[in-house]
Order: C-alpha cells, then sequence, then structure tokens
C-alpha cells in the first residue's frame, strides 16, 4: 500500500496502476526471459532469431519487471529482474563494457564483440540496479556482492567521457549523441545512490559532480533559434539540428525530456513544440511507443493535463494488445503507468 501511495504522489499521475494491466505487461516480459541464462530478448527466445541479445533493450525488460514488483510483489519479477542482473554484470569485460549477442539455433549466445554504444548500455544497467535495490532493498548484502559490476559500468562510461564532461557513443564513434548523454546522466545518478548505498560517499559525490557537469554541457545543445536542442555533436562543435521524422530527430527531444526534464525552461516550451506539431492525438493500443514517451514525458515536465490524457489509456490496454508487444514496449508502459522516470 506504501508504494500504491507514493505512485499516486506523482504530480502527473491521474490514477492508480490497473494491477491486471501491469501483471499482463510484466507475464510478457517473462515469455521474453530466457530461464536457463538469465537473458532478456526482445520477443520471446523461440522468436529471437534473428537478432539475438541487445543488452542494452534488455535492461529496460528488467526494469519493467522491477515496477511490476513494486506494485504487485509477485516475486518471479523480481528473480527474472535478479538473473539479468547478474547475467550482465558475469558478461562485463575487463573496460566495463558489455557486447550484443548472437542466438544460435541451439540456444547458446555467442558475442558479437561489437555493441550499438558504450556509454548507454553501461548507465542503464546503474539505472537498473538502482532501482532494484530501491523496490527491494533487502537482504543488504545483495548490492554489496553487484559492487564490482557498478565499477565496471561506471569504467565503461569513463571510457568515452571527453573534457567537455559528455561522453561519445563509443571509442570508435566519435559523436556525442543527446540521447546517450541524456542516458548517461540518468546513470550517473543512479551510480550516486548506489555508492551512498554501499558506503562510499567519496565516489557517490563524484559521479554526481559529473552528472551535474553533463547535464550543464548538454543544456549547451539547445539553440534558441531553432526552439530545440540539438540531437548531437561532433568533436568539432558542429551541432546537428532537425525536427521533422520521429528519428532522431524528435525522439532525440522527447527522450531527454522524459529522462532529465524539468518543470521550467527551456524544457517546457521543447515540450509544447513537439506536442503541438508532432505528437499523434489518436492513441493507437497497437502501436503506443510514442505515445508513452510522450506520457512519460509530460510526467517529468509536469504537464498534468497531458500527463493524465496520454497516460490514461495506458491502463485499458488489453491482454490482447500485450501479447502482442516486445519486452521494451511493455517496460516503457510499465515506467509510465507506475509514475513515470526514476531518479
Amino acid at each position: 500500500m506504501v508504494s500504491l501511495l507514493a505512485l499516486l504522489a506523482t504530480p502527473a499521475a491521474a490514477a492508480p496502476p490497473d494491477t491486471a494491466v501491469v501483471a499482463a505487461l510484466a507475464d510478457r516480459i517473462l515469455q521474453c526471459c530466457d530461464e536457463p541464462t538469465g537473458a532478456i530478448f526482445l520477443q520471446p527466445p523461440a522468436e529471437a532469431r534473428p537478432g539475438g541479445l541487445v543488452p542494452y533493450f534488455a535492461h529496460f525488460g528488467a526494469y519493467g519487471l522491477l515496477r511490476a514488483y513494486e506494485v504487485t510483489a509477485e516475486p518471479q519479477y523480481l528473480r527474472a529482474a535478479d538473473r539479468w542482473i547478474a547475467w550482465y554484470a558475469a558478461h562485463q569485460r575487463p573496460d566495463g563494457t558489455v557486447t550484443d549477442y548472437d542466438l544460435q539455433d541451439d540456444g547458446t549466445l555467442i558475442p558479437t564483440g561489437d555493441m550499438d554504444s558504450t556509454d548507454s548500455y553501461a548507465a542503464m544497467y546503474l539505472w537498473v540496479v538502482a532501482e532494484r535495490r530501491r523496490v527491494a532493498p533487502l537482504p543488504e548484502g545483495w548490492l554489496r556482492e553487484h559492487e564490482l559490476s557498478c565499477y565496471g559500468a561506471l569504467s565503461a562510461i569513463l571510457l568515452t567521457m571527453q573534457d567537455d564532461g559528455l561522453t561519445i557513443a563509443k571509442p570508435d564513434y566519435p559523436i556525442e549523441y543527446a540521447m546517450d548523454n541524456t542516458e548517461v546522466i540518468v546513470g550517473l545518478r543512479s551510480a550516486g545512490l548506489i555508492f551512498d548505498a554501499l558506503g562510499n560517499p567519496g565516489v557517490a559525490g563524484h559521479v554526481r559532480r559529473l552528472a551535474d557537469r553533463a547535464e550543464t554541457e548538454l543544456r549547451t545543445f539547445y539553440d534558441a533559434e531553432h526552439g530545440h536542442f540539438a540531437w548531437y555533436r561532433d568533436l568539432a562543435g558542429e551541432r546537428g539540428f532537425a525536427l521533422e521524422k520521429w528519428y532522431p530527430d524528435v525522439m532525440a527531444q522527447v527522450l531527454l525530456l522524459m529522462r532529465i526534464g524539468r518543470p521550467e525552461e527551456p524544457d517546457r516550451s521543447v515540450w509544447a513544440r513537439v506536442v503541438r506539431d508532432h505528437l499523434v492525438r489518436e492513441f493507437d493500443p497497437a502501436r503506443p511507443a510514442e505515445h508513452v514517451w510522450y506520457g512519460l514525458a509530460a510526467q517529468r515536465v509536469q504537464d498534468e493535463e497531458w500527463g493524465r490524457k496520454l497516460v490514461a489509456p495506458l491502463n485499458e490496454l488489453t491482454a490482447e494488445h500485450i501479447a502482442a508487444f516486445d519486452a521494451l514496449r511493455c517496460s516503457s508502459v510499465l515506467e509510465a503507468i507506475t509514475g513515470g522516470t526514476r531518479p
């Protein structure tokens, strides 16, 4: 009951989550989990080829399971999230990075040696670990067992951090992306919570300062003439501005707002613009992803009216709709109906 009341206290939350919808979404994520290994695929393992395992996406599946556990207290959701965290920790390379994996016909996973990014994969791991401790803080020894992997993830973030405080996507891809750095900020703030809990206030303070520095620099991506944030900057200082299509133009704005947005300028103006010019007003329950992201952004910038409008239909999703979702889609819906992005 306490956790449910906490959800109701979120400014943009119109109603407590429908527990039947929460359970259906979490059960669908469980179908995407591989019991023998703990891996979480976008689709059920039998349907995961080709494509294999992308740890970045798996983090979101685990995060959704943790949100579902907070609402339902069903232990299978916590166990599956724990198994994913353990899988990721066990597959970190010496520099803290984790690659994508190909799923073979016999069910084995073979590392590809590459990944979409090194910064976001690591940052979202710290996000999941912090959320795990928040929803299930006992036993206290659990976090201590994962301390080394948290340092590893921090190392992976620092691997590509530039002098300006932002990260490039990976060592051989010298672009500072707004989306990646938004997630890095969330990861660093999560790390602050983790290292505080571990009794390491020096490290906790350091990562918080890194997060503040990164956000200060990322906010220089905003340009008043364009009226929105650049979606990337190269190492020569050239910024990319576009606001026409969902990916990556609008998506970069919405992701920044839903993860680190503030109920103040320029965030509120950017929010008003993307809603006015790009939000598809009619909700399609078969394709809720963009609608959900806008809902998360509304919660973060504390637009209560749009928050209610965007989140309410998610509590009315049917089992038939949810059965067609992948783990990422389920997780984003769970995040929205249980109070938005934390920390």
